[in-house]
């Protein structure tokens, strides 16, 4: 993971200084806490583990918009399987794990993008999901980080 330059941390600390964002999906304010209303009167939030994960979720809207991106979605369940065992004349593949990337969209020459959005730093489990998820999908994740945005 170093050609992110992302610093590795525990779980514990990035924890420490995530801050829960919840976006008013009327009018794209911001909102630390969750509010029962937004400023707007809006009453539907969409919920982002950091600003910087609501930041580049904003930016992508506006990719789509632009007709740069399209299919842009968030949060899709990725399985991590381990290598096929045969088992009885069949390969049999035993779930390991889940990664769920931040999000997953189609760029204007077809080519399918998985994107996590990582602060500056990253966990071993992150890492070791960032690995299985290229062995077993055969592409590395796109990896976005505060400094890039």
């Amino acid at each position: 993971m170093a050609r992110h330059n992302l610093r590795r941390a525990s779980g514990r600390e990035i924890a420490a200084v995530a801050a829960v964002i919840q976006v008013c999906d009327a009018c794209g304010v911001h909102h630390e806490r969750n509010p029962p209303q937004c400023y707007c009167g809006g009453m539907a939030f969409t919920r982002f583990d950091s600003k910087g994960e609501a930041t580049r979720w904003a930016q992508l809207l506006l990719l789509e918009k632009a007709g740069e991106i399209s299919e842009l979605r968030r949060q899709v369940t990725y399985n991590l399987h381990a290598p096929g065992q045969y088992y009885d004349g069949a390969i049999r593949q035993e779930l390991v794990g889940k990664f769920i990337p931040d999000f997953v969209y189609t760029e204007k020459g077809g080519e399918v993008v998985v994107e996590d959005y990582k602060g500056n730093t990253i966990t071993e489990l992150a890492e070791w999901k960032l690995r299985h998820f290229k062995a077993q999908y055969g592409f590395d994740v796109r990896i976005v980080t505060a400094k890039m945005l």
